[in-house]
């Protein structure tokens, strides 16, 4: 355990880069993403999140066209200092099955699901980062307590203004159902996603 706290604690001069995250994955078991060169642990998945992103990604997959890919948590790189995993994510399939990088050129469409650890990097830091690298399409999941103080998602849709170089939003946050165009037709029942 301390080396693993030393290596996260401990970067090397300049910061982590996508070359040392090979080696970073080989000490520890616990998930990460690289950051502006720092090493983000994530925190343990509630059963939220790893539902709603489990059965986004199985309607997402059912929509893609041909050549498309719908996958969870694969690291894009935007730079070699930053390659944020997002919880779901549409690609263009051109990769083999050794591949642990998606080039941002080749996303469509990247999904975080907030949780109380990543709220700030959800909201602000990765859809900076995801519109730098200008990825057409931003969805972020948000949890909410519906009257009867169960649990549900609203979707919160954006694409890519590319004059302004920002996210602005597709549709209205959606909690019941969301159509949108991510360059072929999307339709998802947000209701179906929790629980």
């Amino acid at each position: 355990m301390t080396a693993e706290l030393d290596l996260f604690y401990a970067p090397p001069h300049g910061g982590w880069t996508v070359d040392d995250l090979p080696a970073v994955a080989r000490t520890t078991d616990r998930r990460f993403e690289l950051l502006d060169g720092s090493i983000i642990v994530m925190s343990p998945q509630t059963v939220f999140h790893a539902r709603v992103k489990r059965r986004l990604r199985d309607v997402l997959a059912t929509q893609a066209p041909g050549g498309m890919d719908v996958e969870l948590e694969m690291a894009v790189q935007i730079t070699r200092k930053s390659a944020p995993e997002p919880d779901v994510l549409i690609y263009r399939d051109d990769y083999d099955d050794e591949e642990a990088l998606i080039s941002f050129e080749d996303v469509v469409l990247a999904v975080e699901i907030v949780s109380n650890e990543s709220e700030e990097r959800d909201r602000f830091t990765k859809a900076f980062r995801y519109a730098v690298a200008k990825i057409p399409y931003y969805w972020r999941i948000e949890r909410y307590k519906d009257d009867d103080k169960r649990l549900r998602a609203e979707i919160h849709a954006y694409e890519l203004d590319t004059s302004a170089g920002k996210y602005v939003p597709a549709a209205p946050p959606e909690r019941e159902r969301l159509v949108v165009d991510l360059g072929f037709p999307v339709e998802v029942d947000v209701k179906a996603l929790y629980p």
